[in-house]
C-alpha cells in the first residue's frame, strides 16, 4: 500500500509520481558504492594505458562519498525537460544537467568520436599471433 503523503516527503518529492517511484522502485535499489581503482596494481597489463584511450581514467578514480539514499530520491524525482536535458531535486536542491553537463563531469571529450573504434585502432599491444586487424 503506498504510503500518504506527509509534509517530510512532500518537501523529497516533486510530485506524488516521484513518491510512488521511490517507494515501488527506487527505495528497494542496492546503491553500489564503488571503489577506487589502483590501475598501476595491474601495470604488466598496460590496463591503465586502455583506460587512458578509452578516456576513462578520472571515472575510475572518483573517490568521493556518496549518499545512497540521496541518490535514490534524485532518481525518483528525475524528468527529462527538453532533448539531453534532465532535472530533478534532492531537498531544497534543483539539480539540471546538460549532456554537456554530463560530458563535462566525468571529463569525457565533448566531440564526437567512437570510443571502442579509436581505442581499437591505437592499441599497442596485442595478444600473441593476433594483429590490429584480426582484434577489430
Amino acid at each position: 500500500m503506498p504510503r500518504s503523503r506527509t509534509p517530510s516527503s512532500f518537501q523529497r518529492f516533486v510530485n506524488n509520481s516521484a513518491l510512488e517511484k521511490f517507494d515501488t522502485t527506487f527505495s528497494k535499489r542496492f546503491i553500489l558504492t564503488g571503489k577506487p581503482i589502483n590501475l598501476s596494481s595491474f601495470a604488466e597489463y598496460n590496463i591503465e594505458n586502455m583506460f587512458v584511450k578509452l578516456r576513462l581514467k578520472e571515472l575510475l578514480e572518483i573517490n568521493e562519498k556518496i549518499y545512497p539514499n540521496l541518490d535514490r530520491i534524485f532518481y525518483a524525482n528525475l524528468t527529462l525537460v527538453e532533448d539531453c536535458v534532465i532535472h530533478s531535486r534532492v531537498g531544497s536542491i534543483g539539480v539540471t544537467l546538460s549532456a554537456d553537463d554530463i560530458t563535462h563531469i566525468l571529463a569525457f571529450p565533448s566531440e564526437d568520436f567512437d570510443m571502442f573504434s579509436d581505442y581499437l585502432n591505437s592499441f599497442d599491444f596485442y595478444p600473441e599471433g593476433e594483429t590490429r586487424k584480426i582484434a577489430s
